[in-house]
Protein backbone atom coordinates (compact mmCIF):
# COMPACT_ATOMS: atom_id res chain seq x y z
CA UNK A 1 0.00 0.00 0.00
CA UNK A 2 1.15 4.06 -0.65
CA UNK A 3 1.07 7.07 0.20
CA UNK A 4 -0.69 10.16 -1.88
CA UNK A 5 2.93 10.99 -2.84
CA UNK A 6 4.00 7.46 -3.76
CA UNK A 7 5.85 6.47 -0.57
CA UNK A 8 5.11 2.86 0.87
CA UNK A 9 3.09 3.39 4.30
CA UNK A 10 5.09 0.42 5.36
CA UNK A 11 8.29 1.91 5.46
CA UNK A 12 7.23 5.57 5.98
CA UNK A 13 4.41 4.73 9.02
CA UNK A 14 5.03 1.53 10.93
CA UNK A 15 8.89 1.97 11.41
CA UNK A 16 9.98 -1.64 12.02
CA UNK A 17 12.57 -2.72 14.13
CA UNK A 18 15.01 -2.87 11.24
CA UNK A 19 14.67 1.61 11.31
CA UNK A 20 15.20 1.86 15.12
CA UNK A 21 17.62 2.96 16.84
CA UNK A 22 20.64 1.05 17.49
CA UNK A 23 20.28 0.68 21.13
CA UNK A 24 16.39 0.27 20.94
CA UNK A 25 17.46 -2.80 18.89
CA UNK A 26 19.66 -3.89 21.19
CA UNK A 27 18.18 -3.40 24.38
CA UNK A 28 14.75 -5.46 22.70
CA UNK A 29 17.06 -7.85 21.51
CA UNK A 30 18.66 -8.64 25.23
CA UNK A 31 15.15 -8.36 27.12
CA UNK A 32 13.38 -10.52 24.63
CA UNK A 33 15.81 -13.49 25.69
CA UNK A 34 13.83 -13.20 29.44
CA UNK A 35 9.79 -14.41 29.75
CA UNK A 36 7.82 -11.88 30.05
CA UNK A 37 6.33 -10.44 33.31
CA UNK A 38 3.22 -9.44 33.99
CA UNK A 39 1.98 -6.71 36.23
CA UNK A 40 0.04 -6.55 39.76
CA UNK A 41 -1.71 -3.79 40.52
CA UNK A 42 -0.94 -4.14 44.36
CA UNK A 43 2.96 -4.79 43.38
CA UNK A 44 2.72 -1.72 41.50
CA UNK A 45 1.21 0.32 44.34
CA UNK A 46 3.93 -1.55 46.94
CA UNK A 47 6.47 -0.01 44.90
CA UNK A 48 5.53 3.35 44.40
CA UNK A 49 4.90 3.81 48.03
CA UNK A 50 8.71 3.32 48.37
CA UNK A 51 9.08 5.42 46.27
CA UNK A 52 7.13 8.05 47.75
CA UNK A 53 7.87 7.14 51.19
CA UNK A 54 4.01 7.78 51.51
CA UNK A 55 1.45 5.32 51.95
CA UNK A 56 -1.70 7.08 52.35
CA UNK A 57 -3.89 6.77 48.88
CA UNK A 58 -6.70 8.58 49.93
CA UNK A 59 -9.89 7.68 47.97
CA UNK A 60 -9.43 4.73 45.80
CA UNK A 61 -11.71 5.41 43.10
CA UNK A 62 -8.77 5.67 40.66
CA UNK A 63 -7.86 2.15 41.06
CA UNK A 64 -10.93 0.99 38.44
CA UNK A 65 -9.23 2.29 35.97
CA UNK A 66 -5.80 1.69 36.67
CA UNK A 67 -6.83 -2.36 36.93
CA UNK A 68 -7.83 -2.28 33.36
CA UNK A 69 -4.73 -0.57 31.89
CA UNK A 70 -2.41 -2.99 33.76
CA UNK A 71 -4.76 -6.23 32.33
CA UNK A 72 -4.45 -4.79 28.74
CA UNK A 73 -0.51 -4.49 29.67
CA UNK A 74 -0.48 -8.00 30.65
CA UNK A 75 -2.57 -9.07 27.82
CA UNK A 76 -0.63 -7.38 25.48
CA UNK A 77 1.41 -9.75 22.92
CA UNK A 78 2.44 -7.14 20.35
CA UNK A 79 4.75 -4.17 22.13
CA UNK A 80 7.66 -4.95 22.05
CA UNK A 81 10.27 -5.11 25.60
CA UNK A 82 11.34 -1.43 25.49
CA UNK A 83 7.88 -0.34 24.82
CA UNK A 84 6.53 -2.46 27.55
CA UNK A 85 8.84 -0.99 29.89
CA UNK A 86 8.00 2.68 29.08
CA UNK A 87 4.36 2.26 29.81
CA UNK A 88 5.12 -0.17 32.85
CA UNK A 89 7.05 2.84 34.18
CA UNK A 90 4.94 5.58 33.05
CA UNK A 91 2.06 4.13 35.20
CA UNK A 92 4.60 3.81 38.11
CA UNK A 93 5.81 7.73 38.05
CA UNK A 94 1.62 8.30 37.85
CA UNK A 95 1.11 6.79 41.09
CA UNK A 96 4.13 7.99 42.61
CA UNK A 97 3.25 11.53 41.75
CA UNK A 98 -0.34 10.71 43.07
CA UNK A 99 1.46 9.90 46.56
CA UNK A 100 3.04 13.03 46.22
CA UNK A 101 0.30 15.39 45.85
CA UNK A 102 -1.77 13.42 48.47
CA UNK A 103 1.15 13.64 50.74
CA UNK A 104 1.54 17.38 50.21
CA UNK A 105 -2.24 18.22 50.61
CA UNK A 106 -1.82 16.39 53.95
CA UNK A 107 0.97 18.41 55.16
CA UNK A 108 -0.51 21.58 54.00
CA UNK A 109 -4.30 21.12 54.41
CA UNK A 110 -4.99 24.78 53.67
CA UNK A 111 -3.89 24.59 50.10
CA UNK A 112 -7.88 22.87 49.32
CA UNK A 113 -9.04 26.30 50.60
CA UNK A 114 -8.17 28.86 47.76
CA UNK A 115 -10.97 29.91 44.96
CA UNK A 116 -9.80 28.72 41.57
CA UNK A 117 -12.04 31.31 39.95
CA UNK A 118 -13.23 31.09 36.58
CA UNK A 119 -10.81 29.21 34.56
CA UNK A 120 -10.83 29.17 31.14
CA UNK A 121 -10.81 26.16 29.75
CA UNK A 122 -9.58 24.81 25.72
CA UNK A 123 -11.28 22.42 24.78
CA UNK A 124 -12.34 20.20 21.46
CA UNK A 125 -10.97 17.33 19.72
CA UNK A 126 -6.94 16.87 19.00
CA UNK A 127 -5.65 18.60 16.04
CA UNK A 128 -8.39 21.50 16.02
CA UNK A 129 -6.20 24.14 16.85
CA UNK A 130 -6.25 24.10 20.79
CA UNK A 131 -2.71 24.45 21.53
CA UNK A 132 -2.21 27.08 18.72
CA UNK A 133 -5.08 29.12 20.87
CA UNK A 134 -3.69 27.72 23.86
CA UNK A 135 -0.22 29.28 23.91
CA UNK A 136 -1.31 32.24 22.62
CA UNK A 137 -3.38 33.16 25.05
CA UNK A 138 -1.21 31.65 27.61
CA UNK A 139 1.10 34.77 26.84
CA UNK A 140 -1.57 37.15 28.57
CA UNK A 141 -0.14 38.34 32.37
CA UNK A 142 -3.73 37.86 33.47
CA UNK A 143 -3.64 34.25 32.65
CA UNK A 144 -1.42 31.21 33.91
CA UNK A 145 -1.41 27.86 31.33
CA UNK A 146 0.29 25.03 33.74
CA UNK A 147 3.88 24.64 31.98
CA UNK A 148 4.57 21.34 30.81
CA UNK A 149 6.91 20.29 33.82
CA UNK A 150 4.50 21.71 35.94
CA UNK A 151 1.50 19.35 34.31
CA UNK A 152 4.13 16.36 34.27
CA UNK A 153 5.34 16.56 38.16
CA UNK A 154 3.00 18.71 40.52
CA UNK A 155 4.53 18.19 43.74
CA UNK A 156 6.14 19.82 45.68
CA UNK A 157 4.55 23.05 44.41
CA UNK A 158 6.37 25.25 41.85
CA UNK A 159 8.23 28.44 43.16
CA UNK A 160 8.43 31.27 41.51
CA UNK A 161 11.89 31.91 43.11
CA UNK A 162 13.03 28.51 41.97
CA UNK A 163 11.27 27.98 38.25
CA UNK A 164 14.46 28.73 36.52
CA UNK A 165 16.70 26.03 38.34
CA UNK A 166 14.11 23.13 39.31
CA UNK A 167 15.50 20.11 38.20
CA UNK A 168 12.52 18.90 37.02
CA UNK A 169 12.59 21.02 34.13
CA UNK A 170 15.93 19.45 32.87
CA UNK A 171 14.18 16.15 33.35
CA UNK A 172 11.47 16.65 31.51
CA UNK A 173 13.42 18.44 28.95
CA UNK A 174 15.20 14.69 28.80
CA UNK A 175 11.75 13.14 28.53
CA UNK A 176 10.61 14.96 25.28
CA UNK A 177 14.45 14.62 23.66
CA UNK A 178 14.24 10.99 24.17
CA UNK A 179 10.43 10.93 22.70
CA UNK A 180 11.53 12.59 20.20
CA UNK A 181 14.22 10.40 18.84
CA UNK A 182 12.07 7.62 19.23
CA UNK A 183 9.40 8.95 17.02
CA UNK A 184 11.25 11.92 15.06
CA UNK A 185 7.63 12.32 13.06
CA UNK A 186 5.90 13.14 16.65
CA UNK A 187 8.33 16.52 16.73
CA UNK A 188 6.74 18.23 13.59
CA UNK A 189 3.18 17.18 14.74
CA UNK A 190 3.28 18.40 18.18
CA UNK A 191 6.71 20.00 19.64
CA UNK A 192 6.91 19.81 23.67
CA UNK A 193 9.51 21.04 25.79
CA UNK A 194 9.34 21.89 29.98
CA UNK A 195 9.11 25.87 29.59
CA UNK A 196 6.21 25.42 27.34
CA UNK A 197 2.69 26.14 27.84
CA UNK A 198 0.95 22.67 27.80
CA UNK A 199 -1.34 20.52 28.03
CA UNK A 200 -3.00 19.59 31.44
CA UNK A 201 -3.84 15.98 30.44
CA UNK A 202 -1.18 14.47 33.00
CA UNK A 203 -3.28 15.82 36.46
CA UNK A 204 -6.09 13.48 34.77
CA UNK A 205 -4.05 10.54 34.22
CA UNK A 206 -3.53 10.64 37.96
CA UNK A 207 -6.88 9.42 38.56
CA UNK A 208 -6.08 7.33 35.61
CA UNK A 209 -8.90 8.52 33.70
CA UNK A 210 -7.81 9.94 31.04
CA UNK A 211 -7.69 8.64 27.10
CA UNK A 212 -4.31 9.66 27.06
CA UNK A 213 -3.70 6.38 28.47
CA UNK A 214 -4.75 4.26 25.58
CA UNK A 215 -2.69 6.33 22.89
CA UNK A 216 0.63 4.81 23.66
CA UNK A 217 -0.43 1.12 24.24
CA UNK A 218 -3.55 -0.48 23.18
CA UNK A 219 -6.02 -0.43 25.53
CA UNK A 220 -9.00 -1.20 23.89
CA UNK A 221 -11.13 -2.69 27.40
CA UNK A 222 -10.18 0.59 29.45
CA UNK A 223 -11.22 2.54 26.47
CA UNK A 224 -14.30 1.03 26.25
CA UNK A 225 -14.54 1.21 29.93
CA UNK A 226 -13.61 4.99 29.80
CA UNK A 227 -16.38 6.06 27.12
CA UNK A 228 -19.17 4.88 29.53
CA UNK A 229 -17.28 6.26 32.90
CA UNK A 230 -20.15 6.83 35.43
CA UNK A 231 -20.30 10.34 36.88
CA UNK A 232 -18.80 9.01 40.56
CA UNK A 233 -15.74 8.12 38.69
CA UNK A 234 -15.32 11.66 36.78
CA UNK A 235 -16.15 13.58 39.71
CA UNK A 236 -13.56 11.66 41.78
CA UNK A 237 -11.14 12.20 39.01
CA UNK A 238 -11.80 16.43 38.69
CA UNK A 239 -11.84 16.38 42.11
CA UNK A 240 -8.54 15.79 42.16
CA UNK A 241 -7.59 17.89 39.77
CA UNK A 242 -8.82 20.82 41.20
CA UNK A 243 -6.42 19.84 44.11
CA UNK A 244 -3.54 19.41 41.77
CA UNK A 245 -4.67 23.28 40.55
CA UNK A 246 -4.99 24.42 43.92
CA UNK A 247 -1.39 22.96 44.67
CA UNK A 248 0.41 24.64 41.01
CA UNK A 249 -0.93 28.12 42.36
CA UNK A 250 -0.26 28.07 46.23
CA UNK A 251 3.10 29.96 46.07
CA UNK A 252 1.84 32.45 42.95
CA UNK A 253 -0.13 35.62 42.63
CA UNK A 254 -3.83 34.42 41.86
CA UNK A 255 -4.38 34.51 38.01
CA UNK A 256 -7.04 32.75 36.37
CA UNK A 257 -5.81 29.43 34.74
CA UNK A 258 -6.03 29.07 30.87
CA UNK A 259 -6.29 24.70 30.49
CA UNK A 260 -6.09 22.86 27.95
CA UNK A 261 -6.39 18.85 26.50
CA UNK A 262 -9.05 17.47 24.79
CA UNK A 263 -8.81 14.50 27.04
CA UNK A 264 -11.78 16.80 28.95
CA UNK A 265 -14.24 16.97 25.68
CA UNK A 266 -16.56 13.92 26.82
CA UNK A 267 -16.46 15.04 30.35
CA UNK A 268 -16.95 17.98 30.25
CA UNK A 269 -19.82 18.14 32.65
CA UNK A 270 -17.31 16.52 35.41
CA UNK A 271 -15.00 19.95 34.54
CA UNK A 272 -18.28 22.40 35.27
CA UNK A 273 -19.34 20.58 38.20
CA UNK A 274 -15.46 21.03 39.87
CA UNK A 275 -15.56 24.42 38.18
CA UNK A 276 -19.40 26.04 38.03
CA UNK A 277 -17.90 29.34 36.39
CA UNK A 278 -15.71 28.08 34.33
CA UNK A 279 -15.48 29.32 30.52
CA UNK A 280 -15.08 27.25 27.92
CA UNK A 281 -13.36 27.92 24.45
CA UNK A 282 -14.21 24.86 22.09
CA UNK A 283 -12.63 24.64 18.87
CA UNK A 284 -14.32 23.22 15.52
CA UNK A 285 -12.63 22.03 12.94
CA UNK A 286 -13.33 19.87 9.70
CA UNK A 287 -13.65 16.35 10.85
CA UNK A 288 -12.55 14.08 8.19
CA UNK A 289 -9.39 16.36 8.52
CA UNK A 290 -9.18 15.99 12.18
CA UNK A 291 -9.50 12.64 12.52
CA UNK A 292 -6.67 12.21 9.43
CA UNK A 293 -4.24 14.52 11.54
CA UNK A 294 -5.09 12.15 14.96
CA UNK A 295 -4.02 9.00 13.27
CA UNK A 296 -0.77 10.06 11.85
CA UNK A 297 -0.17 11.18 15.12
CA UNK A 298 -1.25 8.03 17.22
CA UNK A 299 0.47 6.06 14.65
CA UNK A 300 3.93 7.72 15.28
CA UNK A 301 3.05 7.49 19.22
CA UNK A 302 2.42 3.58 18.92
CA UNK A 303 5.67 3.30 16.79
CA UNK A 304 7.39 3.67 19.94
CA UNK A 305 6.15 0.60 21.61
CA UNK A 306 5.30 -1.80 18.61
CA UNK A 307 7.54 -3.10 16.05
CA UNK A 308 4.57 -3.00 13.43
CA UNK A 309 1.85 -0.62 13.33
CA UNK A 310 -1.03 -1.19 11.17
CA UNK A 311 -2.47 1.71 9.78
CA UNK A 312 -5.90 0.79 8.89
CA UNK A 313 -6.18 -0.29 12.38
CA UNK A 314 -5.22 2.80 13.85
CA UNK A 315 -8.08 4.55 11.23
CA UNK A 316 -10.80 2.21 12.69
CA UNK A 317 -9.34 2.86 16.06
CA UNK A 318 -9.64 6.80 15.82
CA UNK A 319 -13.05 7.02 14.31
CA UNK A 320 -14.50 4.89 16.91
CA UNK A 321 -12.66 7.05 19.85
CA UNK A 322 -14.10 10.35 17.95
CA UNK A 323 -17.45 8.42 17.77
CA UNK A 324 -18.14 7.60 21.26
CA UNK A 325 -16.39 10.88 22.66
CA UNK A 326 -18.60 13.16 20.21
CA UNK A 327 -21.94 10.95 21.59
CA UNK A 328 -20.92 11.57 25.21
CA UNK A 329 -19.86 15.15 24.88
CA UNK A 330 -23.25 15.91 22.99
CA UNK A 331 -25.39 14.39 25.80
CA UNK A 332 -23.12 16.43 28.66
CA UNK A 333 -23.37 19.89 26.25
CA UNK A 334 -26.95 19.60 26.32
CA UNK A 335 -27.39 19.57 29.68
CA UNK A 336 -24.95 22.25 30.42
CA UNK A 337 -26.10 26.70 29.85
CA UNK A 338 -24.81 27.70 26.98
CA UNK A 339 -23.31 30.79 28.45
CA UNK A 340 -20.05 28.19 28.95
CA UNK A 341 -19.15 27.95 25.80
CA UNK A 342 -17.58 29.92 23.17
CA UNK A 343 -17.20 28.09 19.67
CA UNK A 344 -14.14 29.19 17.50
CA UNK A 345 -13.64 27.52 13.90
CA UNK A 346 -10.45 26.31 13.26
CA UNK A 347 -10.08 28.03 9.47
CA UNK A 348 -11.75 31.32 11.18
CA UNK A 349 -9.06 30.77 14.36
CA UNK A 350 -5.94 30.48 11.81
CA UNK A 351 -7.43 33.20 9.13
CA UNK A 352 -8.21 35.58 11.03
CA UNK A 353 -6.65 35.48 14.44
CA UNK A 354 -7.36 38.77 15.83
CA UNK A 355 -10.80 38.96 15.54
CA UNK A 356 -11.07 35.69 16.97
CA UNK A 357 -9.25 36.80 19.88
CA UNK A 358 -11.89 39.62 20.01
CA UNK A 359 -14.53 37.36 20.20
CA UNK A 360 -12.53 35.25 22.84
CA UNK A 361 -11.94 38.07 25.29
CA UNK A 362 -15.84 39.44 25.17
CA UNK A 363 -17.16 36.16 26.33
CA UNK A 364 -14.31 35.83 29.24
CA UNK A 365 -15.05 39.02 30.42
CA UNK A 366 -11.57 40.83 29.46
CA UNK A 367 -9.91 43.69 27.68
CA UNK A 368 -8.47 43.04 24.81
CA UNK A 369 -6.70 46.58 24.13
CA UNK A 370 -4.08 47.84 21.27
CA UNK A 371 -1.35 46.63 23.56
CA UNK A 372 -2.59 42.81 24.25
CA UNK A 373 -3.11 43.55 20.16
CA UNK A 374 -0.02 43.91 19.20
CA UNK A 375 1.38 41.48 21.60
CA UNK A 376 -0.47 38.91 20.09
CA UNK A 377 0.90 39.77 16.41
CA UNK A 378 4.07 39.38 17.44
CA UNK A 379 3.58 35.89 19.21
CA UNK A 380 1.75 34.90 15.62
CA UNK A 381 4.86 36.20 13.25
CA UNK A 382 7.47 34.59 15.87
CA UNK A 383 5.38 31.56 16.06
CA UNK A 384 5.19 31.42 11.84
CA UNK A 385 8.86 31.69 12.12
CA UNK A 386 9.18 29.15 14.16
CA UNK A 387 7.61 26.17 12.33
CA UNK A 388 9.55 23.43 10.81
CA UNK A 389 8.40 20.54 8.80
CA UNK A 390 5.00 19.67 7.49
CA UNK A 391 2.70 17.53 8.88
CA UNK A 392 1.77 15.00 5.75
CA UNK A 393 -1.15 12.50 5.66
CA UNK A 394 -3.89 10.87 3.56
CA UNK A 395 -7.03 9.83 5.06
CA UNK A 396 -6.56 6.64 2.25
CA UNK A 397 -3.75 5.55 4.37
CA UNK A 398 -5.92 4.81 7.50
CA UNK A 399 -8.42 2.99 5.47
CA UNK A 400 -10.63 6.31 5.76
CA UNK A 401 -12.47 8.47 3.75
CA UNK A 402 -14.70 11.33 3.67
CA UNK A 403 -17.57 9.86 3.32
CA UNK A 404 -17.29 7.01 5.36
CA UNK A 405 -16.19 9.82 8.39
CA UNK A 406 -19.16 12.00 7.73
CA UNK A 407 -21.78 9.25 7.34
CA UNK A 408 -20.69 7.96 11.15
CA UNK A 409 -20.27 11.20 12.63
CA UNK A 410 -23.53 12.50 11.21
CA UNK A 411 -25.50 13.45 14.07
CA UNK A 412 -22.34 15.51 15.68
CA UNK A 413 -21.76 17.71 12.27
CA UNK A 414 -25.09 17.99 12.53
CA UNK A 415 -25.33 19.49 16.36
CA UNK A 416 -22.46 21.42 15.83
CA UNK A 417 -23.71 23.75 13.27
CA UNK A 418 -26.13 25.06 15.80
CA UNK A 419 -23.56 25.82 17.93
CA UNK A 420 -21.27 27.58 15.50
Amino acid sequence: MTMSDGRDVSEDLTQTADRRRLWVRAYNGVAGLFPVKTASVDDMLRLAERRAKFADWGPTSFREGLELLVKGYNEDGLAHPLGRKLFYDSLIDRLVQRLQVVKTLSEQPHITEQPVTSPVLIAGFARTGTTFLHRLLARDPRLRAPLCWEAEEPAPPPHPDSADTDPRVKKYDRTWKLVFHLAPRAKVIHFKSARLADECYPLLERSFTCINLALFFEQPEYSQWLSAAPQDIVDAAYQFYRQQLQLLQIHYPPRRWVLKAPAHTPFIDGFVRAFPDAKIIYTHRDLATAIGSVASLLTTIRSIAYRTVDPRKIGEEVLDMVDHVTRRFMRARSSLPAGHFCDVQYDRLTGDTISVLHDIYAHLGLAFDDDMEAQARQWLAADAAEKSGEHRYDLGDYGLDEQIIRRRLRDYIDASRTWT
